[in-house]
């Protein structure tokens, strides 16, 4: 192999000892061999910075860069100053990727000439999986109203509360020149939502994408991650983002559309951010979602699901009808239920006095899976249950 490759994989290391290796070995046994690996061991203090020396003796094509820790932005930017290939893929360290995932989206970035291929992922936690992939629908986006129609809809699509592209950057194939561009306008001093600034910037640079419904992905969900880690800064942080963003934005051509989304999105990331952050120490909490109560059949009704949807429309029936609601219930009751929120076993609705069921979930499909189960275990008449598309206070 010479000086130059096609592919650059670039993997900020930071205390991942136990999921590392795993991580390494899915990048070297790619069916793609044109590649250089270069793992950046952002200071970590555990045994990581080894475990990628040992991985560099057994494979040439691995470069290993050790810095002081300086956070996940200072680790991609010198990942980005090492590499030497036309495009590039990041992946996080206590992550793995399916063997096929390089091979398959260098074939779509010079097919399509795109500047950038997205993909889907599986979240694994606790067990459990779940298989996420972009909204956008799939394909190439590269004449001038398709370009439009993805900046329109990456942040806020149609008017919902969800991103038409997930955000993440390591489900995703760049080219590394326009990377390099882009990673230069990032703050080093913002460690939450580096990625969501990223992409949003790199689009504005992209001639050509190619959205794809492929997973090859696996993203660990774990209490370790960074991710996870607390934010009390997170204010800061999110006028950091929103900061970055908008100066970049007031220079395009559709600056008022992109200046509208990015307020409403900033403004979702901070209720999110304040409800995580204030429940640690509070029962404040800003609801997000609401739902129409004309549109509900009788005066009885139970609320099932208990996750960010279901909460705030619990929190809308204290505040507006609390004598309509007879029982609030969730699979994950053991999990959820607290003197604040009474939730119950779904078992529960054997034994309920009720006219309707209000399934309180953002997906449509996911409430087509729940009806499906409710009718068939239960034998629950579909003319009880009921499912709107939530509201949104903040729009």
């Amino acid at each position: 192999m010479g000086e130059k490759c096609l592919l650059s994989i670039i993997v900020p290391v930071y205390n991942t000892e136990e999921y590392l290796p795993d991580c390494i070995e899915s990048i070297v046994k790619q069916t793609c061999k044109d590649i250089e690996i270069i793992l950046v061991d952002d200071g970590s203090s555990d045994h990581s910075g080894e475990i990628c020396d040992h991985y560099k003796k057994l494979d040439d094509r691995i470069k290993i860069v050790h810095q002081m820790n300086q956070g996940r932005v200072s680790a991609r930017k010198n990942g980005l100053n090492t590499a030497t290939g036309e495009y590039v893929i990041f992946i996080d360290s206590d992550d793995w990727i399916e063997k096929n995932m390089c091979e398959e989206m260098l074939m779509l970035a010079q097919r399509y000439q795109a500047d950038l291929v997205t993909s889907g992922y599986v979240c694994e936690e606790a067990g459990r999986e779940l298989r996420i992939t972009d909204i956008l629908a799939e394909g190439a986006y590269v004449s001038e109203d398709r370009r439009m129609e993805l900046l329109m809809n990456s942040m806020i699509y149609k008017d919902t509360d969800s991103a038409g592209m997930t955000f993440p950057l390591w489900c995703k194939l760049y080219k590394r020149e326009i990377a390099l561009q882009v990673m230069e306008l990032i703050p080093e001093t913002l460690r939450r939502g580096e990625d969501y600034v990223f992409n949003n910037l790199y689009l504005l640079k992209c001639r050509a994408v190619y959205i794809s419904k492929s997973i090859y992905y696996h993203y660990r969900n774990h209490s370790a991650s960074t991710v996870n880690s607390p934010t009390p800064d997170f204010m800061e942080q999110i006028g950091i983002a929103q900061t970055a963003l908008r100066k970049e934005f007031l220079k395009h051509d559709w600056k008022d559309v992109l200046i509208r989304n990015l307020n409403n999105r900033t403004f979702l990331h901070l209720l999110r951010l304040w409800n995580i952050e204030m429940q640690k120490e509070s029962d404040i909490h800003m609801p997000v979602y609401c739902f129409d109560f004309g549109k509900l059949r009788g005066e009885r009704v139970v609320l099932y699901g208990a996750g960010k949807v279901g909460t705030d429309y619990y929190l809308q029936f204290l505040k507006t009808y609390p004598s309509r609601l007879v029982l609030w219930v969730d699979k994950k009751y053991k999990e959820i239920r607290t003197e604040q929120y009474p939730v119950c076993d779904i078992e529960c609705l054997t034994s309920a006095d009720y006219d309707t069921i209000l399934i309180a979930v953002e997906s449509e499909r996911t409430a087509l899976e729940i009806k499906n189960e409710l009718t068939e275990t239960f034998g629950i008449q579909e003319r009880k249950l009921s499912w709107q598309r939530p509201g949104h206070y903040w729009i």
